[in-house]
């Protein structure tokens, strides 16, 4: 939804009229200028610049024609500046360079650059120079569906020591190596990470990320590997580092993991209160590492998805009965090889839980009367009978 115009917020479809308009509140602190066609340069904010000294910016130019970003490296005149967002989603950007300039920005703290499908975009080295916003504490990078083969350049933020909250989308693009993940350990303040390499079909290892496990304030924890080459979990087995974490949602599905033993790291995050985890088509066959469900004292609310797997026995699982403060509870099992189900009896012993649902849909080994979706556990349990 748009924001409503307001004494900072503007539309433009004519910018250099639009500008005009802005420029005559020389007091101004703070700036949202959304671009709309027709418009194709952004040249006309020069005079922003020269005249402003903006404390928050926030340039829209997505889904126009707008590819040479040259006026932005007078972004370094806001010598103010702590609040930066801008969005060229869907444009035909294709050079970053200007943005070297925002290195020059040190009172910088919120950080947003956007470039989802922007196809053209292929070298991020002008984003190095992030890492010399050495005051940043907010970062939200989306390169999805880019030309990017490379993110070496990311590692920059290594040396953004006070980062608190780190967002980056990698989604559909072509990157294989990911050496500059270790970097992120060195963000000892960092309490929320959202990683998302969806589709990055050249991914096959992710051991780099165990670094984060240094990162001792995390609280947060958020991965996307579906529809990557990743064959293996073991770096879960430095992230147990991370012994803050509170919520943890980390996505396998459509993956080359066979072998998931490295879950039972996760039994060292004793403050951990949600968990949701998916290894959903794959030729995961043996779940015995989700026994370290029973080591989760804190856990609430667990979401785990295992449909289209080889897995056949499901009594690891029951160890969730030791989880005395569970209140919600949903386990996918949808087209698995498993065979009976007479263990999840054990769930009887549960406290009350406000959500609780068990897929069993195509399980071909089970009756049919059990091959469906129960939302309530006395509804489950009496199908066990």
């Amino acid at each position: 939804m748009e924001a409503p115009p307001s004494d900072n917020v503007f539309l433009a479809a004519d910018l250099a009229s639009t500008v005009q308009a802005i420029i005559t509140d020389t007091g101004r602190a703070q700036l949202t200028l959304r671009c709309r066609d027709p418009v194709t340069s952004i040249d006309a904010l020069e005079p922003i610049f020269d005249t402003l000294n903006l404390e928050k910016f926030t340039l829209d130019v997505s889904g126009t024609e707008v590819s040479d970003l040259a006026p932005l490296n007078s972004i370094a005149k806001f010598t103010k500046l702590a609040h930066l967002d801008l969005n060229f989603q869907k444009t035909k950007v294709t050079d970053a360079t200007p943005l070297d300039a925002i290195g020059a920005c040190k009172a910088l703290q919120t950080l947003g650059l956007n470039f989802l499908e922007c196809g053209g975009f292929k070298d991020a080295a002008p984003l190095a120079n992030i890492g010399a916003c050495t005051a940043l504490k907010t970062l939200s990078l989306d390169l999805g569906g880019t030309g990017l083969t490379d993110a070496a350049p990311l590692a920059a933020i290594g040396t953004c020591t006070a980062l608190e909250a780190l967002n980056v989308n990698l989604a559909w693009t072509g990157l294989s190596d990911v050496a500059w993940l270790t970097a992120l350990g060195a963000c000892r303040e960092l309490k929320t990470l959202n990683l998302s390499f969806y589709n990055c079909k050249g991914l096959t290892d992710i051991a780099p990320l165990a670094a984060i496990g240094a990162c001792t304030a995390l609280e947060a924890l958020e991965l996307d590997f579906n529809f990557t080459g990743l064959n293996n979990v073991t770096f879960l087995e430095g992230v147990s580092g991370a012994t803050n974490l509170v919520a943890v949602t980390i996505n396998f599905q459509t993956t080359n993991i066979v072998d998931i033993s490295s879950f039972r790291a996760l039994g060292t995050l004793q403050k951990l209160e949600k968990l949701d985890l998916s290894i959903g088509n794959t030729s995961v066959q043996n779940i015995t590492a989700m026994e370290v469900l029973g080591n989760l004292p804190e856990l609430k609310k667990l979401k785990f998805d295992c449909f289209r797997t080889a897995t056949v026995d499901c009594s690891p699982l029951c160890s969730v009965v030791r989880c005395k403060k569970l209140e919600v509870f949903r386990l996918n099992m949808w087209e698995t090889k498993v065979k009976e189900v007479a263990c999840l009896q054990q769930l009887k012993d549960l406290p009350p839980l406000s959500d609780f649902k068990v897929g069993l849909s195509g399980c071909a080994e089970l009756p049919r009367a059990l091959q469906a979706n129960f939302s309530l556990m006395p509804m489950f349990l009496a199908a066990l009978e």
